[in-house]
């Protein structure tokens, strides 16, 4: 799962976004890496058929 983010927001445009530390809704984003992610609308989702729980998909994000 943590594959699949990186591979999907590896640009430098992503990239930018991130490195300016506002998220879309313009408060700043959070320190914990996966809560940053999700602010920004980039939360892991595991594969088709695969049930994961929260912490799991916490992981994969903080990995990413």
């Amino acid at each position: 799962m943590a594959d699949e983010v990186i591979g999907a927001r590896w640009s430098d445009a992503d990239l930018a976004e991130l490195a300016g530390g506002v998220g879309p809704d313009g408060r700043r984003l959070p320190g914990n890496g996966w809560m940053a992610l999700r602010r920004l609308g980039w939360g892991a989702v595991p594969p088709a058929g695969v049930v994961v729980s929260d912490r799991v998909r916490r992981i994969a994000e903080e990995e990413a």
